[in-house]
């Protein structure tokens, strides 16, 4: 390249140069004049001064020339509060804003408690007992209490704790009794339910399901406790109504009886007999106990197991005969197992019973078959044979070809008693066939 060429690009090249060092040494002297504070960037720091060094408040920070979204920002969330609204920020926008810099803020401190598996490294081995570290559940209760505080300070609102499910409420029970809780109560309804479970918890841990007789006193204590205080806020019918929908009471009594269609008068009785005796059960088992004390136990618990079978026998007794046989029917395992696959495959209700009615028809042919005198094991299993094939048949002419396809599909007809030939000769004690 000729030198009359060259000369032009250095001279360019020299004033970028340049320009660069100027840029930077102005740059870390403005750095140096605005350090920030712990927790912020120098930016944040700068753009908030510049509000600040004019005298700007929250209502003159829109007259400002050259107005920026970062003349808004301010690490102090009140001021933060105040200029959004000085704009005229929607409010659901503004509580939007804070909640999601409130939750950055506390991410760090709770991030650091590696309660889930995502906040632990690749490397580190799976922590014990599920990652349920009471000591740490207790630390991140306290920032989500604290964090709880700081939103109810800014905004004037109730946010949930959000702790980790560790209550077994993988389908939404808890949550959606909390509903059913006067909104003004809940809170604080939440707050007394959290508190007696960690104390449940506490005592599990430490006990590893062996309670000393201390141990158990302190269990019944807090159970009553709990219901004392709870129902001095709600009321008895209003926590009877969540303990039905979120106790494990209330689930375990629709989950026996699903399918019959309690009134709520006969839902209520059952279930205050039923928690009667639950509420005297303690998570483990009891050493140490003197004699006299077991009895005693034992006899508490046999009166409150009576009591609650007289008064289903009562609530039973005032249902017409139908609802009568419905209900001795969805106690049994069986009739329930059937009335699920029933429902899976979209089949009448009326199949189920029809099923449930013809099983127990066959068990008892079945029964007799087989142990009628006279047959040697070889009779027995070409009968077994023959049996099976003349109730399949037998099956498919009570509910249809249509209906005893789809409910065979898994591999085995409901209804049908397992045909083995050889299970079936054990079961009744026959030796086999040499």
């Amino acid at each position: 390249m000729k030198s009359s060429k060259l000369i032009p690009v250095l001279v360019s090249v020299n004033l970028v140069l340049a320009g660069v060092a100027v840029w930077q040494r102005l740059g870390k002297s403005s750095g140096e004049a605005t350090e920030a504070p712990s927790g912020t960037t120098s930016r944040e720091t700068a753009d908030e001064a510049s509000v600040s060094s004019s005298g700007a408040t929250g209502s003159q920070v829109v007259e400002k020339a050259g107005f920026s979204y970062r003349d808004l920002l301010s690490t102090d969330l009140r001021k933060y509060i105040e200029r959004l609204r000085a704009v005229e920020c929607p409010e659901p926008t503004v509580r939007d804003i804070i909640l999601a810099e409130v939750d950055r803020r506390f991410a760090a401190r709770e991030a650091a408690l590696a309660l889930h598996r995502h906040q632990q490294n690749p490397w580190d081995p799976a922590p014990p007992n599920g990652g349920r570290s009471w000591a740490k559940w207790n630390q991140l209760r306290e920032l989500r209490t604290e964090k709880q505080a700081l939103v109810k300070e800014l905004l004037g609102i109730d946010i949930p704790l959000g702790l980790p499910n560790w209550t077994n409420d993988r389908d939404g029970n808890f949550e959606a009794a909390m509903a059913l809780i006067p909104e003004a109560k809940r809170q604080a309804a939440r707050e007394l339910l959290e508190k007696y479970r960690d104390r449940r918890r506490e005592l599990q841990e430490k006990t590893f399901g062996y309670l000393l007789p201390e141990d158990a006193e302190e269990y019944l204590k807090n159970t009553r406790e709990r219901r004392q205080e709870l129902e001095k806020l709600l009321g008895k019918e209003t926590l009877e109504d969540f303990e039905i929908a979120a106790s494990q009471t209330g689930i375990a009594l629709r989950e026996k009886l699903a399918g019959f269609d309690l009134t709520d008068a006969e839902r209520r009785a059952i279930f205050r007999a039923r928690l009667e005796v639950d509420e005297l059960q303690v998570p483990g088992t009891v050493v140490g106990r003197s004699p006299e004390a077991a009895e005693e136990t034992e006899r508490l618990q046999a009166a409150a197991e009576q009591r609650t079978q007289q008064q289903v026998a009562d609530v039973r007794a005032a249902m017409t005969p139908e609802r009568q046989a419905e209900f001795d029917r969805v106690q049994d395992p069986a009739y329930r197992n059937l009335l699920q696959q029933v429902n899976r495959t979209g089949l009448p209700r009326e199949t189920a019973l029809q099923l449930y009615d013809f099983s127990r028809g066959l068990r008892n042919e079945l029964n007799t078959l087989l142990t009628q005198p006279g047959t040697d094991p070889a009779q027995r299993q070409a009968l077994i044979q023959q049996f099976r094939a003349d109730s399949e048949q037998r099956l498919k002419q009570m509910i249809g070809e249509d209906a005893f396809r789809q409910l065979g599909a898994g591999g085995r007809i409901p209804g049908l008693p397992n045909f083995q030939p050889e299970q079936l000769l054990n079961r009744y004690g026959i030796p086999p066939r040499p």
